[in-house]
């Protein structure tokens, strides 16, 4: 509108509500579920192990996507680590 390429406000009579959305919480026994599914498709395996690091890390799916081999460290005693996977968003 102030450009004046529009001569109105197209959001004028949208009328938007938020309505409280009740979003159930997987517990152990589903993903325990998820993670015995067996697979012959490669794809679908690839997206049930990106689903449950996600729930098991609290990470986003961006975040998840943003990782690349470059984000992992290999410490003493088997301890592997994650790092810098931020510095790409």
């Amino acid at each position: 509108m102030r450009n004046e390429w529009i001569q109105g406000d197209p959001m004028r009579n949208l009328n938007h509500k938020m309505e409280p959305v009740d979003k159930p919480f997987l517990n152990q026994s589903k993903l325990d579920a998820i993670q015995s599914l067996q697979t012959n498709i490669e794809r679908i395996a690839q997206v049930r192990d990106i689903f449950l690091f996600c729930c098991y890390t609290g990470w986003a799916y961006v975040d998840a996507h943003a990782l690349t081999s470059k984000n992992l460290e290999y410490g003493r005693k088997s301890t592997d680590w994650i790092s810098e996977v931020y510095a790409k968003l």
